[in-house]
């Protein structure tokens, strides 16, 4: 289920990517204006450890989740290493 999950996810992220990308090359210097904003503000946002719906760390990390510092670590590392260069490639 985990991998049929991930793959359709990957799917959406990735056509959400080439919408994105047909929307600045057809749309203009306005079009493109208007996704670096939206990129800048969004890479401007702190990144923030979610809480947990447990008390049990132990019982969460066991099923197979990631601690909240975890989550928050791969997040940064995610939107700096994978989305920051996709948007300045983009726009």
């Amino acid at each position: 289920m985990l991998t049929r999950l991930r793959d359709d996810e990957t799917a959406h992220a990735a056509l959400a990517w080439r919408f994105v990308s047909w929307a600045v090359s057809s749309g203009g210097s306005r079009v493109r204006a208007a996704v670096a904003f939206a990129f800048d503000e969004a890479l401007a946002c702190p990144i923030e450890e979610p809480m947990l719906m447990t008390t049990d760390a132990v019982a969460w990390r066991r099923a197979g989740r990631l601690d909240a510092a975890t989550l928050a670590n791969l997040a940064r590392a995610v939107r700096e290493d994978v989305v920051r260069p996709c948007a300045a490639e983009l726009v």
